[in-house]
């Protein structure tokens, strides 16, 4: 196995793994009963930049596992309280969440975007945390340290073979 092949086989191995990573944490979110509208899930994907694979998500990602905090605005993702009204609106009409009629609801929603902006999310205030994605990671790590130790040894009884032969 010569070098391009060796890194090809390392990557594929990596991207495997790292694929039914993400399908894992999907489940996990549904499982959870996080799941909304879908789109935190559906903006899981899995790609290959050069020697590396890459699992992105929505900036927010992480509050599904450790909550949102009070806005300070270190994130640099600009969003106003109007932008962040409507997608709690969206949120709670997508999980079906019974605020009232229409006046009531929309009172509601504005409330708690208010809150979540000024004083972040129960789960954040709280130190709380639903594993929704670190046991997952951790487990996909030592799977592909496993896998890629597995492709390094036929490797090198490859070239081993080859050295008895000649």
């Amino acid at each position: 196995m010569n070098p391009t092949e060796m890194a090809s086989a390392l990557t594929s191995t990596a991207y495997n793994r790292i694929v039914q990573l993400r399908d894992e944490i999907r489940e996990a979110i549904a499982s959870k009963g996080l799941r909304a509208s879908g789109r935190t899930q559906d903006s899981l994907r899995v790609y290959v930049d050069g020697n590396k694979v890459v699992l992105e998500g929505r900036a927010f990602f992480s509050a599904l596992q450790y909550g949102s905090s009070p806005w300070t605005g270190k994130t640099g993702i600009r969003c106003s309280y109007e932008d962040f009204k409507g997608i709690i609106y969206q949120w709670a009409t997508d999980k079906g969440l019974n605020l009232g009629q229409a006046k009531e609801f929309n009172k509601a929603v504005g409330s708690i975007a208010w809150s979540i902006m000024n004083n972040g999310t129960k789960l954040h205030r709280q130190g709380g945390r639903l594993d929704v994605y670190d046991t997952l990671i951790n487990e996909a790590l030592l799977d592909i340290g496993e896998q890629i130790q597995l492709v390094q040894a036929e490797a090198i009884d490859v070239i081993i073979d080859k050295w008895a032969k000649s």
